[in-house]
């Protein structure tokens, strides 16, 4: 029996398909599996929900669990079918995350730059492990348990169900599995017997159901349960197993199914940590209506939902560019690039000062991309970030205006690269530009692509923004 809770029932009643309530016929708490030895260390008893995203990226970070030469964490997170104990697990970690005490997490939160940034990590952590990646609880049950020497095991921890962990010992009798209860509201599979209703249900077939759900509730029948490694209310746990069944301080309240959408798309597609500098276009053309709103206005809102949910460990920066913006010359730094979590800046840290300074982006005049590129350009070579990917994103809607010709950008950008410290330059042009030829060599030659919108209006262009910073 796979790990089913009132998750699941929320997505299926929005399309008001459920009759009544959906009452649990048995319940597991979602713990992690574990070795032994995992368990048995001293740090392991005070780990919490929130621990688990910096256990994973942190260097050598189990050895402050009394793990010496462990390395970082390997938590699995298959995400196929027959997997949901991952995703009660992630809303688990976002709700310790935000502090929402037993949840359950909103969509909001969900969104927000902490549980992003944390959720990330968890993901980035798990695809930098080497090995094959289990796609449902059971196949990574199987593989924590027959690993070698757990200390230099892929796998040193699958979310997993209370009875699934109990299932897989009795598939395996003498497995080095066991578990461990991290702190803080714990997610529970409710297993709730839910009566189905609608055109394709009649009396008959919804009293019946109704009649089995209490049927399995009764002593008996729930006694099969109990005896499976489920928790029911009233029955003794199974008295076959070493597992001890503890309590825990609360319940998770489940998210409904748009928070829980929001929170397993940064599992699946986790953002990159990189260092980038953006080189926003605002000049007239950029304050023309797409829509709702003026194509810029697109435009940072795109941007500034990227940044929201960049991890802190990447490196951003805003430059804009038209022409005369400082001085003489076109362009201005708004933001240095920098890390994302570091503060100094009126508005608090980086982050907050890069969606601030998004928002109160106004049209100017030209277009003098070429000049802000050169620049633009050399910045990030001199600032250059070793082991991460390092880039230049010009976002811009039109042909360069300045004097700068397309043979001495060219020959520019080449003198400025440096094989040592390799940035490419991605870009975005929206509608029409007769500059494309010249961008798209600059993008082919540095290493980097060119994404084509034919209107800031809809997810085209934040489309585009994600799959160049990420």
């Amino acid at each position: 029996m796979d790990s089913v809770s009132s998750h699941s029932v929320k997505q299926v009643s929005a399309t008001g398909v459920i009759s009544g309530e959906a009452r649990p016929v048995a319940t597991s708490p979602v713990v992690l599996a574990v070795r032994t030895a995992f368990a048995n260390a001293p740090g392991t008893p005070a780990i919490d929900w929130k621990d688990l995203p910096s256990l994973q990226t942190g260097r050598d970070s189990l050895a402050a669990l009394g793990l010496p030469g462990w390395g970082s964490l390997g938590m699995a997170l298959p995400v196929g079918p027959g997997a949901e104990s991952t995703e009660m697990a992630v809303e688990a970690v976002a709700a310790a995350v935000t502090g929402s005490s037993t949840g359950p997490v909103t969509e909001e939160q969900a969104r927000s730059a902490p549980v992003t940034s944390a959720l990330t990590g968890l993901a980035l952590g798990y695809e930098a492990s080497s090995g094959t990646k289990p796609a449902t609880t059971r196949e990574a049950l199987t593989a924590l348990a027959e690993q070698g020497d757990p200390a230099t095991s892929d796998v040193h921890a699958v979310a997993a169900t209370e009875q699934q962990v109990y299932q897989a010992l009795r598939d395996a009798p003498g497995a080095d599995i066991t578990t461990s209860m991290p702190k803080g509201p714990t997610p529970v599979a409710d297993h709730p017997a839910a009566v189905l209703a609608g055109p394709s249900v009649d009396e008959t077939q919804s009293r019946a159901a109704a009649q089995f759900a209490e049927f399995v509730r009764r002593p008996e029948q729930a006694q099969v349960l109990a005896d499976a490694g489920f928790r029911v209310e009233g029955l003794a746990r199974p008295d076959d197993t070493a597992l001890a069944f503890p309590g825990f301080e609360s319940t998770l309240v489940p998210a409904d199914a748009a928070a829980a959408a929001e929170l397993m798309h940064v599992i699946r597609n986790p953002i990159t940590p990189r260092t980038s500098t953006v080189l926003l276009d605002v000049s007239s053309s950029m304050g023309e209506r797409e829509g709702t709103a003026t194509r810029l206005a697109n435009t940072t809102a795109a941007l500034a939902a990227h940044v929201d949910r960049a991890p802190d460990s990447s490196n951003l920066g805003l430059w804009e560019y038209s022409t005369t913006l400082a001085g003489s010359r076109p362009y201005t730094t708004v933001v240095a690039t920098g890390p994302l979590s570091a503060g100094g800046f009126t508005e608090g840290t980086r982050r907050q000062a890069l969606d601030a300074r998004l928002a109160r982006a106004t049209p100017a005049t030209g277009t003098s991309t070429y000049t802000a590129l050169e620049a633009a350009y050399k910045s990030a070579v001199d600032g250059y970030t070793p082991g991460l990917t390092n880039s230049v994103l010009l976002v811009t809607d039109g042909a360069n205006d300045d004097s700068v010709a397309r043979a001495d950008l060219l020959s520019a950008i080449a003198a400025a690269s440096n094989t040592s410290k390799p940035v490419r330059i991605d870009v975005v042009t929206i509608g029409e530009n007769s500059d494309l030829n010249t961008l798209q060599a600059l993008a082919d030659r540095t290493g980097g692509s060119l994404e084509k919108v034919a209107s800031s209006e809809g997810a085209a262009l934040p489309t585009a923004i994600s799959r160049l910073l990420s």
